[in-house]
């Protein structure tokens, strides 16, 4: 026997409401069975995607790397980037050279060649250095950088108060 036989149909919309509020449960149910109404499962929407890191990150591969690909340039400019980044060794003097040589890379070779090379580079950013790496992303104000940079944002632990 049921609450609603039990009490009377007139109860009825007071005990939804109570269903609506969460006091109750199973209210609504028996009545959609009895209507007709078929309860269509719906997905929790999909988790966000993390983005890549790379299993071993370092400041020294993501110079490395960004130092090949100055060399695969092959022009005056991306040569002085590169030389400038061999003989830096003060982290946040790398990682402005490295973002300059990323805004090279896009004027030079295209929005679809430079993103997979900036992606590349924030995966191999240690994390202690990513958030630091982010602001000067940032100062660029390239389309490119900050879309990457949100991205990374978005996953990055909230620092405690």
């Amino acid at each position: 026997m049921d609450i609603v036989t039990l009490l009377g149909h007139e109860v009825l919309p007071l005990l939804l409401q109570m269903e609506g509020k969460g006091l109750l449960t199973g209210v609504s149910q028996p009545i959609k069975e009895a209507i007709g109404i078929k309860t269509i499962p719906v997905e929790p929407p999909p988790k966000p995607v993390l983005p890549p890191r790379s299993k071993s990150p370092s400041l020294a591969s993501a110079k490395v790397y960004v130092m090949d690909l100055m060399q695969l340039q092959q022009n005056e400019s991306a040569e002085k980037i590169a030389r400038a980044l061999q003989v830096a060794s003060e982290p946040n003097e790398m990682m402005k050279l490295m973002l300059w040589a990323l805004a090279t890379i896009l004027q030079r070779s295209g929005e679809s060649y430079a993103e997979r090379a900036v992606q590349r580079v924030f995966e191999v950013i240690p994390a202690a250095h990513l958030q630091e790496f982010m602001n000067y992303a940032q100062e660029f104000n390239i389309p490119l950088f900050d879309r990457i940079t949100q991205l990374y944002r978005a996953h990055l632990p909230t620092p405690s108060a």
